[in-house]
């Protein structure tokens, strides 16, 4: 559509304009048509808005100091420029003081060292679009700044970990997530440890990003495929990593004049990795620069460390009284100095609570807690601790206080001994370390009193020292319980530490905070430049006349020797005398010329330091006092003698302080060491700046051995307000954290920077003359930006051309824009000069147009009316002439009608006269013909009678003559003939209750209403008794089934005797066979006599039917057709109401045997005793008793003949004919014909003797069948080499000499672990199949008799299901594309048919043909079954899934990564999808669990394509969604061909990707109405839309604007909007499987699937035979037992080692 619209609009300004030939330069766009560039340019400048801002600046507002607002430059004159703010006013500032204003397009970027102005208010500004959009991360080169949004984004979910999980960061959005994903990356790359520097305010963030920082770590363990084991213990280290955060906030951190949780140390965690997976191995975290100070002289208006406040207010009552301490801070000195207790909206019981969970889930005990709380309130009771002078002491000495009070509860204590007896250490010895010093001297020792201050010292050192203890202590729990490191390993450092501090009076606190950012600033300047040597030696750019302000002098004033700021405060420090006077003097004295250092004006105790961030004035008032930290050797020594178990762990534990866990680790020592090691001097001083020092030092060699990351969390107010931006605080924030160095630093160099292709794409339209007819410069972007840069005449010195890359200076790329869109603008003027022409004399052509054709309408009118004119005249002359005539023909025809009339009337009174006389006629004529009609009629009627009469007559004699025919032919039975005269009798007596009815037919009718009422009461009467039958029947059935059972019990036990019998059979062959002849004549007289009976009962029951029914005596008979269910023998039926026709000779001859009493036939059903007549009962009862004699008979018969037969053909015996299933008649007559080999072998089950391995041999040495009698039919298990065997044969093959178990689970073997995949007829995989076929049925039992069978189909079943979880799993990540099909199919199906075959009420077992009672209720082993089957189903899938993940993600990924080539990703994925889906029918996986996985698919790869997009500018763009559009309509496509509705469902996948599409296509502003957006995307959230306009990038060859901030805030003020909503797709919730929809075949379908099993039949024989050689070996050799013990041996593969073939070898 583009490319119409653009031809359209260039034909139609050429053709109006006629643009001359030289501005038709020609050159190809990427949308594929060929129009001139600079015409397509002014063409979409000319019907837009273009606003033009060449000369807008940035002015410092008068008003509010630090901030910026915009202006535009009115004049220029040589050195001044004037400017009119956006407010109005006129300024007037210098050239160099200008700050221009950045190009729109580069509003909002995500790094802003590409801004083309580097300078404060720009970065200011680009914050702001940010932030205002809810963008808290944005790029300085490679700091991270991270604005603390104050409310809730959903930007920290599992599916944006996975986006930047593996990705190239450079093309995401800047986020905490990408710095992590580099800085792990890069340590598995270069096996390199890292550290991630987290620095800024307190309150800005850090904390919060530490812990995004870690959730990703373990998220990247995770992913690494590490085991369950260690992906818990991962989370585990995580969790306890992130709730130390509270922990060492209450005790590390305070309330300060600028925040209420600020941060007064510095903790560095270390996460370790294993080197080669990965994962997380352990972490470890230490803490630098702990300011102890603040527990003894907090500053003024604020507090001591949290801790000190919670505990007071959160312990219980009981635990103050025991700990001698109150619930205010106001009874305690250290805490009471400052002033300040609390915080505002801050309840310190509350956030107690949570430090104690805290610390409970480190591990702490209930004793650990109550030990530190111990130790807190030693520390405040040591503060408590007063000293006075000693009364007639000399030189001042100190003497202790002996009570002091608690305020709040007016009580007086002694703090000495409270302490003492808390810390359990002795009061007297303690004390006197306090008013007492010893000194050593050669062997002489000698004790000096200390005067109050220095008592005082003492004191503070106590508390100060068990503080860092039990803070030191502390940190190492948390190691013990997050640090197991395993194995070699790198690690990842996060360091969160306190930022640069500046507040109106700084004391020593500030100093050494201050001084600590100096030092990572330094190693952050020195990293930063690194990085920009690397950039410009990679690109090979000239860099050596580049330099960078380097902060090295100002951390050699402060701490180079001898003469720097510490080492002077440490000198000071040991003079009793000094003061912060004289301490400030010797600074002056000493720096006044240095470059850094200035003297206070006004004060003799303050001086200034020029830091990086700016200047700092330092108070010194309290320096000193801050800077001594006195170790008395005493005190340690008495601490350590403590009776207290735990206490004396914490001191022991940590007997030398860390120097990384103090303020400093040097010291001054006064004496040297004395004999037992112990200290020769009893007072130690050590200098807290030096400690800092050396802490510092330590800090930086961690950090500069690693490759440090860079985030600087900003806080953007101080109300912890959402979307309030202060702008002077957060450029405060910036350089402190040296951002605005690192922009000095890019902007020093060359921080334009453009690859060729995008600088030519961009700019190439203004050299379009020079490029016209060279489109080979096109193709090499480096020569053809040398042309372009040569005609724009920029200077060499300001450009350098790289390698790949085009470097310019601060300023010049914003030039170019400018230049750019001033060409824009000139070419659209002319457009529009030549448009308005154009439009002009078009409009002049359309007026003189209408003009004519005015002019012709107005004639054509005027002439119009003069004819009208003379129409109207010749009318009205016609009209009078029609008028007159008119009225003369009127009056004519009056006359006319008058003279009618009259004669009309005359002839009507004539023609009346005579109408009268016809009428008389008429009616005599009618009156004779009734007359002689009604005689003939009474004639008529009674010839008819009399007819009737003679008709019935002749009836009766006709009925009489039958009767006596049928009494002839009953006399012809010799036990039926006295019946049958019976029944003459009763037929008579019939005929004439029926003549007698016909002579009262005339009061019958009379009667007829009644009689039709009580016939039909008779008739629901008849309904009822006929269902009461039909009960009886039911019951009779039962009965039938119960002796069908305890007839083939008979049978059975027949059998046996027969066997007995068999050895006789060859004596009495001679004379059986006699016998046989006999009975076959025998046998055709009885069919004979049975058909005749079978005719007699027959027309009795006609008979039946046909007599009527009397209202005195009612007989209904009902005829039904019954087909009860078939049964597989002849059984007796003693109902006396049932009776069974006997079929004919034709329907006997196909049936198995002569009497079908249970066919398909239809029946009589039983007629009701009490309406039939005791004789005709007796009657039809004893026929059934003579047809079930010669049914037995006829039954005894056959089974003679057939014993007959098998003995005929001379062969020996060798086993036991069982019962087998019902033959038809055809069967039972082909065997008999059939001659049965001599060499035949009848295997029984049932036999004392087991078929040896002998016998088989012999069997297969003579190729002689060898069969089995089965449940399911009689089979063949050893056959010719032209036969095949079938499953009911490998049923048989498995129970061979009762070894059913062992040869089960070695069919289990053969199947799972078959070197190729089998299947059957083409429709299911033969493992199942089989499994299914051979144990399902039994398994799913419950008969009484064969419980044994049904445990061992169950353990059968549960052995292949074990098995074959077992393989899965262990072959789950080598399971490639055939394997997973395969088994999928094969799991899919077993489960399906078990959980329908056992939830299936009353279902028939396949193979029997009786309704068998509904099966027990589901036992637990099969829902074992079901369970494990559907957990290795599940694995199956996923296996699956991550197959086709592991290539469709990647293709995605490369397709989007690429930028060489544009976005082709579906010609691979489709014709990998058509390998898939083949691949699923080839191995026959159900339909809908095919297209439910390609449902699946198509969503994962929209979810996919759409968080990409969300995430990547790059994708954001026109350019990108023409190639996504034409890859989803391929995608469409190719479903297509899989069919129409399946290609919808899985189109419907595709929904939020199109809608994304058409977004990035359509105008942006159509979509800021809430209704449009309803409609064009409903399936796309306002949030989404809202990020994708976001993050649209316009194409850099187009002439597109970003979506200006406006359109996205009116989407942000939708009322639908939610900012905390998600606005990616999850991506882990999309693979599921319906368990429902596995298969839709059963067991009964199954039954019916022919398969041949030739070669499982005979791995079964023969491995039942080697099991039946090696038991009897056994027995043989041990003599123990019988010949009937048998062994049952463990099948190979399974037990003794693991299955060499393995899933993967499927193909």
């Amino acid at each position: 559509m583009v490319q119409h619209i653009y031809g359209f609009l260039f034909s139609l300004l050429r053709l109006a304009s006629k643009i001359p030939p030289e501005t038709q330069k020609w050159s190809k766009l990427y949308l594929g048509c060929t129009l001139d560039y600079d015409v397509q340019s002014v063409c979409l400048l000319a019907f837009s808005s273009y606003k033009y801002s060449r000369g807008n600046v940035w002015v410092e507002n008068p008003d509010k100091t630090g901030e910026w607002i915009s202006g535009e430059i009115t004049k220029e004159s040589d050195d001044k420029i004037h400017i009119k703010t956006e407010t109005g006013n006129d300024v007037i500032v210098t050239k160099d003081e200008v700050k221009f204003q950045n190009p729109v397009i580069q509003e909002g970027i995500d790094d802003m060292t590409s801004l083309s102005h580097l300078h404060e208010p720009a970065v200011i500004h680009n914050l702001i679009k940010r932030y205002e959009l809810n963008t808290i991360y944005t790029y300085t080169g490679t700091i991270l700044i991270a604005i603390n949004p104050y409310c809730n984004l959903p930007i920290y979910t599992k599916e944006m970990i996975d986006s930047y999980c593996d990705q190239p960061v450079v093309k995401l959005p800047p986020h905490v997530y990408a710095i992590a994903e580099s800085s792990y990356r890069q340590m598995l790359n270069s096996k390199s440890n890292q550290s991630i520097l987290v620095s800024g305010e307190s309150g800005a963030g850090k904390t919060e990003t530490t812990k995004f920082l870690l959730q990703y770590f373990a998220a990247m363990g995770e992913m690494r495929g590490q085991s369950t084991q260690d992906a818990a213990a991962n989370n585990n280290i995580e969790a306890q990593v992130i709730k130390s955060t509270p922990i060492l906030e209450a005790f590390g951190n305070a309330k300060t004049l600028r925040n209420d949780n600020s941060s007064r140390f510095g903790k560095f965690i270390t996460i370790r990795f294993d080197k080669i997976k990965g994962t997380i191995v352990g972490a470890s975290l230490e803490t630098y620069l702990l300011e102890k100070s603040r527990i003894v002289s907090p500053p003024t208006n604020e507090r001591s460390y949290h801790i000190f406040y919670q505990f007071l207010r959160g312990v219980d009552q009981s635990v103050r009284d025991t700990l001698s301490v109150t619930n205010e801070p106001s009874d305690f000195t250290y805490l009471s100095n400052s002033g300040c207790q609390d915080v505002d909206q801050v309840d310190d019981s509350d956030i107690f609570t949570k430090t104690k969970q805290a610390l409970e889930i480190v591990g702490f005990t209930e004793d650990d807690l109550m030990g530190v709380y111990k130790i807190l309130a030693a520390i405040l009771h040591c503060g408590n601790i007063q000293f006075k002078e000693k009364e007639g002491g000399e030189d001042n000495a100190a003497d202790l206080v002996s009570s002091s009070t608690l305020s709040s509860v007016s009580k007086d204590y002694d703090p000495l001994e409270t302490l003492c007896s808390l810390l359990q250490v002795s009061k007297e010895k303690l004390k006197s370390t306090f008013i007492t010093r010893t000194i050593k001297a050669g062997n002489e020792s000698y004790t000096i009193p200390m005067n109050v201050k220095q008592a005082c010292e003492a004191r503070d050192s106590l508390a100060m020292y068990l503080y860092s203890r039990l803070f030191d202590w502390i940190v190492l729990r948390i190691n013990n319980s997050i640090n197991k490191v395993k194995g070699d390993n790198v690690f990842i450092g996060i360091l969160d530490i306190y930022g640069f501090e500046s507040f109106e009076s700084n004391s020593f606190e500030q100093f050494t905070i201050n001084y600590a950012n100096e030092k990572l600033q330094n190693q952050f300047n020195h990293q930063i430049f690194k990085l920009e040597q690397e950039e410009y030696t990679k690109e090979k750019i000239d860099w050596s006349y580049i330099t960078f302000n380097d902060n090295q002098d100002c951390i050699d004033l402060i701490e180079k020797k001898p003469l720097g700021i510490l080492s002077i405060l440490d000198e000071e420090s040991q003079f009793p005398k000094a003061t912060p006077t004289t301490l400030s003097t010797k600074l002056v004295s000493n720096h006044a010329k240095t470059k850094h250092f200035e003297k206070a004006r006004f004060s003799n105790t303050h001086f200034t330091i020029d830091h990086y961030a700016g200047k700092v004035d330092y108070d010194t008032e309290l320096f000193l006092e801050k800077n001594k930290d006195f170790i008395i050797a005493e005190q340690v020594m008495e601490l350590q003698a403590t009776a207290w178990s735990f206490f004396k762990t914490i001191i022991t534990t940590l007997s030398q302080p860390k120097p990384q866990q103090q303020n400093g680790t040097a010291s001054t020592s006064a004496s040297s060491s004395s004999k037992g090691g112990q200290p020769s001097s009893g007072f130690k001083f050590m200098s807290v700046s030096t400690q800092f020092k050396d802490s510092l030092n330590q800090l930086m060699t961690t950090i500069n051995a690693t490759s440090p990351h860079y985030i600087r969390c900003i806080k953007p107010n101080t109300i912890k307000q959402a979307n309030h931006f202060e702008k002077p605080m957060v450029l405060q924030q910036l350089k402190c954290g040296g951002v605005i160095e690192q922009l000095r630093i890019s902007r020093s160099g060359y921080p334009g920077r453009l690859e060729y292709d995008s600088f030519l794409k961009r700019y190439r339209l203004l050299a379009a003359a020079e490029l016209v007819g060279k489109s080979h410069l096109l193709n090499e972007p480096k020569k053809g930006t040398e042309v372009l840069i040569g005609k724009l005449g920029i200077d060499i010195d300001n450009a350098q051309f790289g390698v790949s890359k085009i470097f310019f200076r601060s300023g010049i790329i914003a030039n170019l824009e400018l230049l750019r869109d001033e060409t824009m603008s000139k070419s659209a003027v002319r457009i529009q000069k030549r448009w308005k022409g154009f439009k002009e004399r078009h409009r002049y052509t359309e007026l003189k147009r209408a003009s004519v054709h005015l002019q012709t309408l107005i004639r054509r009118e005027l002439g119009r009316l003069e004819v009208k004119q003379l129409v109207d005249i010749q009318m009205a002359i016609v009209l009078q002439t029609y008028t007159r005539s008119s009225l003369a023909a009127q009056e004519y025809a009056d006359t006319l009608s008058a003279s009618t009339c009259l004669q009309s009337y005359i002839r009507s009174t004539i023609i009346a006269d005579e109408l009268r006389e016809l009428v008389k006629e008429r009616a005599a004529l009618s009156l004779q013909t009734h007359a002689r009609g009604c005689a003939v009629h009474q004639h008529f009627k009674d010839m008819l009678n009399a007819t009737s009469r003679i008709k019935r007559q002749y009836k009766v004699k006709m009925a009489r003559r039958m009767l006596q025919q049928l009494r002839a032919e009953a006399k012809s039975l010799s036990r039926a003939v006295e019946e049958q005269n019976k029944l003459k009798k009763q037929a008579e007596e019939m005929n004439a209750r029926l003549e007698a009815e016909k002579l009262e037919k005339q009061r019958m009718e009379e009667e007829r209403q009644q009689t039709a009422k009580r016939m039909q009461e008779e008739k629901e009467q008849a309904e009822l008794e006929k269902q009461e039958i039909a009960k009886r029947m039911q019951e009779e059935k039962e009965r039938v089934e119960q002796e069908k059972q305890e007839m083939a019990a008979r049978i059975e036990q027949e059998k046996l005797e027969m066997a007995k019998l068999a050895e006789q059979a060859k004596d009495e062959l001679d004379v059986t066979k006699n016998k046989f002849e006999r009975s076959q004549t025998e046998i055709v007289e009885l069919k004979s006599t049975i058909d005749d009976m079978q005719d007699t009962i027959n027309q009795l029951n006609q008979k039946l039917q046909q007599q009527p029914s009397t209202p005195s005596k009612p007989l209904v008979a009902t005829m039904t057709s019954v087909t009860p269910p078939p049964t597989t023998q002849p059984q007796e039926d003693n109902n006396p109401h049932t009776f069974i026709p006997i079929k004919s000779d034709s329907e006997s001859s196909s049936s198995s045997s002569v009497i079908q009493p249970r066919g398909p036939d239809t029946r009589v059903s039983p007629v009701p005793s009490e309406h039939i007549d005791h004789g005709k009962q007796q009657e039809i009862e004893s026929l059934n008793q003579k047809i079930q004699e010669l049914k037995d008979q006829l039954e005894k018969e056959r089974l003679e003949k057939e014993r007959l037969a098998n003995s005929s053909g001379g062969g020996m015996v060798q086993g036991v004919i069982m019962g087998r299933p019902k033959q038809t008649k055809q069967q039972e007559k082909q065997q008999l014909q059939r001659p049965i080999s001599k060499d035949q072998i009848l295997i029984n089950k049932g036999m004392s003797k087991s078929l040896s391995y002998v016998d088989f041999q012999q069997i297969v040495e003579n190729n002689v069948p060898a069969q089995s009698q089965h449940q399911h039919g009689q089979k063949t298990l050893a056959t010719e080499p032209s036969s095949n065997n079938s499953v009911p044969d490998l049923m048989m093959a498995l129970e061979i000499n009762n070894n059913k178990e062992v040869a089960g689970r070695y069919l289990v073997d053969q199947l799972l672990f078959a070197k190729e995949p089998s299947f059957v007829h083409n429709m299911m995989p033969e493992p199942s199949y089989i499994i299914l076929r051979c144990f399902l049925k039994d398994a799913l039992g419950g008969v009484e008799e064969d419980e044994k069978k049904t445990a061992v189909a169950r353990d059968i079943l549960s052995y292949y299901v074990e098995t074959l979880g077992t393989m899965i799993t262990r072959d789950t990540h080598s399971l490639d594309l055939d394997g997973s099909c395969y088994w999928l199919s094969n799991v899919s199906l077993m489960l399906y048919v078990i959980d329908h075959q056992s939830s299936t009420p009353n279902s028939p077992i396949a193979g029997q043909q009786t309704k068998q009672p509904q099966p027990p209720p589901q036992t637990m082993a099969i829902l074992r079954i079901k369970t494990q089957l559907q957990n290795i189903l599940l694995k199956i899938y996923n296996s699956l899934v991550k197959n086709l993940l592991d290539y469709i993600q990647p293709i995605v990924h490369r397709s989007l990564n690429d930028p060489n080539t544009d976005i082709d990703l579906m010609e691979p994925l489709t014709q990998y999808l058509s390998k898939v889906f083949s691949t699923l029918q080839n191995y026959f996986v159900y339909d809908s669990t095919r297209e439910m996985l390609f449902e699946q698919v198509f969503k994962y790869i929209n979810s996919l394509l759409f968080n990409e997009i969300l995430l990547r500018k790059d994708l954001c763009s026109l350019r990108s969604s023409i190639h996504l559009k034409m890859n989803i309509s391929e995608l469409e496509y190719w479903s297509k061909g899989y069919g129409s509705e399946w290609a919808q469902r899985a189109s419907n996948q595709l929904s939020q990707i199109k809608e994304t599409i058409y977004v990035l296509m359509v105008d942006k502003t159509l979509v800021t109405d809430s209704e449009t957006r309803k409609q064009v995307c409903p399936n796309l959230t306002d949030a989404q839309i809202k990020q994708l306009l976001t993050m649209y990038s316009p194409d850099l060859d187009s002439f597109e604007e970003p979506v200006p901030v406006e359109t996205i805030a009116l989407i942000m003020e939708s009322p639908t909007y939610n900012k905390s909503e998600n606005i990616l797709l999850d991506l882990s919730n999309i693979f599921s499987l319906k368990l429902d929809q596995l298969h839709s075949i059963t067991m009964s379908q199954l039954d019916t699937i022919p398969h041949s099993c030739n070669h499982l039949v005979s791995s079964i024989i023969r491995k039942n035979m080697e099991t039946h050689n090696n038991t009897t070996q056994n027995v043989n050799n041990n003599g123990l037992g019988s010949s009937n013990n048998r062994v049952i041996l463990s099948p190979p593969n399974t037990q003794l080692q693991q299955p060499t073939a393995v899933v993967t070898t499927i193909k």
